[in-house]
């Protein structure tokens, strides 16, 4: 039986993340108390439904008290899940709200969670409120009672460890294990194996020289070793077209000149039947004049891990060599993060020997955050003589003078 008169009004539910719960009070007004007396033992008003932790709940008033006997000449309320099917985890509190001030009183129930499931949907109290004058004079205005619920669900939550991204560590691991490579760079000596896709991927020059329509083109663009990226590409079409076109001029002789013992050893000396005929060469020799190993080693390094290489066995100045050199690189293969990165790492280095240098540096490359940093090193440093006289600072003074 829906209460006529019930009244009910919603507190948004609040989670923390800390306890995993959800927690709401809800109002539930009985309006004409004293014409619901009499309705019967086990009889009850609900309360419209109300949501908690994404479930269905009402709120269940038996005047006459509830079914059990225990519950004579009491009042009983119970708190009921709706939600079929579902088990769940929950406190709660009953209140009584006083008529004239409006404060609430608990009624002492269990603090312990209880489990409302399908065998079990309801708690409660069977005597939440005597039904004598007195009790009733207390706490009812103009015939009415008002029922406060304070409803806390519960949720179980699992922790499952998740351990750290490994990504980087295998993308350092394929770098220095060479499986799958199909570009080598030859530098000064020393030979590097690595993925042309992953380079293309990370560098916009790779890209384009590796991937884009510029093919041998790519000569132009600064890079002289591209212009002859192609060669072996070159010498395979040669002798692919070659072996094809004398194949069929010895086919045409022989045709004439019936069985002949020399044109038949000559076919067979042929590549036409080898399987790799016809197969492009699989990996690419780029030679690079203009980097150290070193600093190569440690630019392809951050290329497949994202991240600077340790320099912790480095002396400062030869650090700071090192950055430079990795920015000139960065620069030229457009890696805008690792030139972003280096001019941090020379910003704090910044020193009167070394600041005119890279003033000259950053000019060059169009690291307009480190060049700031390195005028305004230089006009804040009250040793402007010094870093006048510091070596490197002739090819800096324009510089400084154009930007003041």
């Amino acid at each position: 039986m829906e209460g006529s008169q019930s009244s009910i009004v919603r507190v948004p539910a609040r989670c923390t993340a800390e306890t995993q719960t959800s927690r709401a009070t809800v109002a539930f007004e009985i309006a004409g108390y004293s014409l619901h007396k009499g309705l019967g033992r086990g009889k009850y008003l609900r309360s419209p439904a109300f949501s908690v932790g994404g479930y269905e709940w009402c709120i269940r008033y038996y005047p006459d008290g509830s079914p059990d006997e225990a519950s004579e000449g009491c009042v009983s309320v119970f708190l009921k899940l709706l939600t079929k099917n579902a088990e769940v985890r929950a406190t709660y509190n009953l209140m009584l709200v006083e008529p004239v001030k409006g404060q609430s009183t608990v009624v002492p129930s269990s603090e312990e969670p209880q489990v409302f499931d399908r065998e079990r949907p309801s708690w409660g109290l069977r005597r939440f409120m005597k039904t004598t004058a007195e009790v009733e004079w207390a706490n009812l205005w103009n015939d009415c009672l008002v029922i406060e619920c304070e409803v806390t669900v519960i949720k179980e939550t699992f922790d499952v460890h998740v351990p750290p991204s490994d990504l980087s560590d295998n993308l350092a691991t394929l770098l220095e294990g060479k499986k799958g490579a199909d570009v080598t760079f030859k530098v000064q000596g020393e030979v590097f194996s690595a993925h042309k896709i992953l380079l293309a991927m990370r560098s916009p020059v790779f890209e384009a020289e590796f991937y884009g329509p510029l093919g041998n083109k790519g000569a132009q663009n600064g890079h002289d070793w591209l212009a002859d990226k192609n060669w072996q590409a070159n010498i395979w079409h040669f002798q692919q077209v070659t072996a094809i076109k004398l194949a069929k001029i010895l086919l045409v002789l022989r045709g004439w000149l019936g069985a002949n013992q020399l044109l038949d050893k000559i076919l067979v000396c042929l590549p036409i039947g080898n399987p790799n005929f016809g197969s492009k060469p699989s990996s690419l020799d780029i030679t690079i004049d203009d980097m150290q190993p070193a600093v190569f080693r440690a630019f392809l390094h951050f290329i497949y891990t994202d991240s600077m290489p340790s320099m912790r066995d480095l002396e400062d100045d030869d650090k700071i060599e090192m950055v430079k050199h990795l920015l000139v690189a960065a620069d030229k293969y457009g890696m805008e993060r690792m030139k972003r990165i280096c001019e941090g790492m020379l910003c704090k280095s910044l020193d009167v020997e070394t600041v005119a240098a890279i003033l000259a540096l950053a000019d060059q490359h169009h690291c307009s955050n480190l060049k700031d940093a390195c005028i305004e090193f230089m006009l804040s440093s009250n040793r402007m003589n010094d870093v006048m006289a510091s070596q490197g600072m002739h090819t800096s003074k324009d510089i400084l003078l154009m930007s003041l």
